[in-house]
């Protein structure tokens, strides 16, 4: 079978959508600081310093929607609840 030809030149090879994705100064801090495990929006907004609540949000949501980052439920421990 042919593998299809990649040209990230060509202005409509689907390779430029990831090159978007990823070239993005949040995103790829954001798939950086994820990359040692999953982080609470919190934590996350700590360790990427300087990103604002709404640009987190915003690129969170970018990078769920094109698959890169999927978000989990996490239940509270008994330490965060005063227990």
């Amino acid at each position: 079978m042919n593998e299809p030809e990649w040209n990230p030149y060509d202005r409509n090879c689907p390779s430029r959508q990831v090159l978007d994705r990823v070239g993005d100064r949040w995103s790829v801090l954001v798939v950086g600081a994820l990359t040692q495990g999953p982080l609470r929006f919190s934590e996350l907004a700590k360790t990427v310093d300087g990103v604002s609540q709404k640009m987190l949000t915003q690129t969170l949501r970018g990078l769920e929607r094109d698959g890169l980052v999927a978000r989990a439920s996490v239940c509270p421990n008994s330490s965060s609840r005063g227990v």
